[in-house]
C-alpha cells in the first residue's frame, strides 16, 4: 500500500471533460511497478501527509505533492491496471474524474 491516503492521480492523456490536474483518490494505492513492455498513463501523486490526531490540514485532505510517487496507472498486453479499487471508489464517492478514468480507456 502507499504511504499516503488519500493519494491523487495525474494522467498522462485527457481525462474528456476536464482539464488536466491531479485528482484525488479516497481508496488506498497499491505500488505499481512497470514491466518492460508496459506504458505508463499516469502518476500516483502522494499527499504532504495523512491527517490525524497531531497532524491536521483544515480541509478534509492534504493537497498533493505535485511529484511523482509511482505509477497511478499502466498499459500492458493484457489490459490496463490501476493503483486503485475504482470500481468502489465511484460508488461510495462517485467522483466525476472516476468515471472519467474509466470511459477514458477507449483510446488506448
Amino acid at each position: 500500500m502507499a504511504e499516503s491516503c488519500p493519494s491523487y492521480f495525474r494522467p498522462s492523456f485527457d481525462l474528456k471533460s476536464l482539464n488536466n490536474a491531479s485528482f484525488v483518490m479516497y481508496s488506498e494505492a497499491q505500488h505499481v511497478t512497470l514491466s518492460s513492455n508496459g506504458t505508463a498513463l499516469g502518476d500516483r501523486e502522494d499527499a504532504y501527509f495523512n491527517r490525524d490526531l497531531f497532524k491536521f490540514f483544515s480541509h478534509q485532505h492534504t493537497p498533493s505533492t505535485m511529484e511523482a510517487a509511482g505509477i497511478g496507472m499502466a498499459q500492458g498486453p493484457d489490459g490496463i491496471y490501476i493503483a486503485w479499487e475504482l470500481f468502489s471508489e465511484y460508488a461510495d464517492k462517485g467522483s466525476l474524474h472516476v468515471k472519467e478514468m474509466i470511459v477514458s480507456w477507449e483510446k488506448y
